[in-house]
């Protein structure tokens, strides 16, 4: 086992390792601001230097500034006036562009720098690792300290992957209640088209073709609600999203061969029923994903204050 000074050393030098990452990041970040500045500067001066060979082109070749030119026996002093212009455009291209050149290398270096430095972080955890073993092993006071945040971030950090587990899951169940609504849209909206405007064999069948599907999905949303609802009570205790959702298959041989207004509005009011469902389903579900978020970065505000704690408790110890 390494003694404490050498175990201390290797800290400290972890731990300049870090501030040295950090530094070159902040340097990184400056040096391709800079370098977008100039990549448009570039753009510029090449669009400026074009333009300037199209006026010296003008000039050279037949056109109708040359004929002018001609004409007004200015054509030498022009065609002077547009090559001075075109070097000078030329001139500050080539300067803009080295300048660019030579902030790529700069960024390159400390892209090379930031390659050599390693993963910093997890140099320093096995330097803080190594040290939180020495104290442990000393039975102090520091070390029963480091023994309880060891314990407490296990805990958390299991709450936290249950917790990311409940969050997808939620998703999936959100999903699920969106496409269902959609789909409980359409079918409303041929409901009242059949119902009130007489829609007809053709009205009914379509009706009942979004029905069919609004059942499948109805009961993928189900199977959804449930998973979710597990999540849930495993990090929170409670259970239920919103109940069931599927819609039972009553009425539909009635409304297809005779169709009249009493089935018509049965089978509108159960639409409309589903609707209201599923959209309390969906309240449920934002409600229990909200929950879990807010305890997930609570969670990860405590993991982060016991990180920091530890490598406090390590450092000074």
């Amino acid at each position: 086992m390494s003694e404490p000074g050498e175990l201390q050393s290797q800290l400290t030098a972890a731990h300049d390792l870090v501030r040295q990452r950090d530094l070159l990041v902040t340097q990184m970040v400056e040096l391709q601001r800079q370098h977008a500045d100039i990549e448009a500067e570039v753009t510029s001066r090449a669009d400026a230097a074009q333009l300037e060979q199209v006026d010296v082109d003008k000039l050279t070749s037949f056109s109708g500034a040359k004929v002018w030119a001609v004409i007004k026996g200015t054509r030498d002093i022009d065609m002077s006036r547009e090559q001075t212009e075109l070097e000078a455009a030329r001139g500050l291209l080539a300067e803009v562009t080295a300048r660019r050149a030579r902030q790529w290398a700069s960024i390159e270096s400390v892209r090379r720098r930031l390659t050599d430095l390693g993963d910093v972080e997890a140099q320093l955890e096995q330097a803080v690792a190594a040290k939180e073993r020495h104290l442990i092993s000393t039975q102090s006071a520091p070390a029963r300290e480091l023994l309880a945040l060891a314990e407490e971030q296990g805990r958390l950090t299991a709450e936290l992957r249950q917790l990311g587990e409940a969050v997808e899951a939620g998703r999936r169940a959100g999903l699920a209640l969106a496409a269902l609504q959609s789909e409980l849209g359409t079918a409303s909206g041929w409901s009242t088209y059949d119902t009130f405007f007489g829609g007809g064999l053709i009205a009914t069948s379509m009706k009942h073709s979004h029905m069919d599907r609004a059942a499948e999905l109805a009961r993928d949303a189900d199977a959804q609600l449930a998973d979710f609802g597990s999540e849930l009570a495993d990090v929170t205790g409670e259970r239920g999203t919103g109940g069931s959702l599927e819609m039972d298959g009553g009425l539909r041989f009635m409304d297809m061969w005779f169709d009249n207004v009493f089935t018509d509005f049965s089978v509108r009011a159960r639409i409309e029923e589903a609707q209201h469902k599923a959209g309390r389903a969906r309240g449920g579900v934002d409600q229990g994903l909200h929950q879990c978020e807010r305890r997930r970065a609570d969670v990860q505000s405590r993991l982060a204050a016991i990180s920091l704690q530890r490598q406090s408790l390590i450092s000074g110890s």
